[in-house]
């Protein structure tokens, strides 16, 4: 077996890393009873398209440039999922107030009283549901991201992983 990395496995472990992340927050979501807040579902976002555009890539591209490209697309993605998770921890830890935070004062509109009296859950983004050793899921995704960005980046920069272009660069 060969374990050397190519732009196939680098584009599946793109894919398969955000499928994992995104079936682990619908576990946690659906068997757990965590419901997200407005700030988890935005977080979800760049993982979703991350899926879609490196599984599109894993299957249907053979063009190096692409494959390298769509690395280079999913490193800012996950900058972006890590930016979000960073403003999600400043809300969670009343650093700054978002407008999805639990205000000390309530407010009741007929909107409000509408989705309590239908059951519809959505918790502030200040309200931490859920900490392992201390670090809440948004803290875990500014490391998840951080690190996948950095990992990604590193991959798309160097031109052994891309066949064609090191070819190119050789002649």
């Amino acid at each position: 077996m060969n374990l050397a990395l190519s732009s196939s496995k680098i584009l599946f472990s793109l894919t398969a890393v955000s499928f994992i992340t995104l079936i682990s927050v619908w576990i946690l979501e659906r068997f757990y009873s965590l419901a997200p807040c407005e700030l988890c579902v935005y977080q979800r976002i760049p993982y979703l398209l991350i899926f879609f555009i490196s599984g599109i890539a894993t299957v249907g591209s053979r063009n190096q440039t692409a494959r390298r490209l769509t690395c280079a697309i999913s490193s800012i993605l996950f900058l972006a999922t890590a930016s979000i998770g960073v403003y999600h921890l400043g809300a969670e830890n009343n650093w700054w107030v978002t407008g999805c935070s639990a205000s000390s004062g309530q407010i009741f509109s007929l909107d409000s009283i509408q989705s309590a009296i239908s059951g519809e859950y959505q918790p502030a983004c200040n309200e931490i549901q859920m900490r392992v050793f201390g670090i809440s899921l948004a803290g875990y995704n500014v490391i998840l991201g951080l690190t996948l960005a950095s990992i990604f980046t590193f991959l798309s920069m160097r031109t052994v992983y891309w066949p064609q272009l090191n070819e190119k660069n050789h002649e």
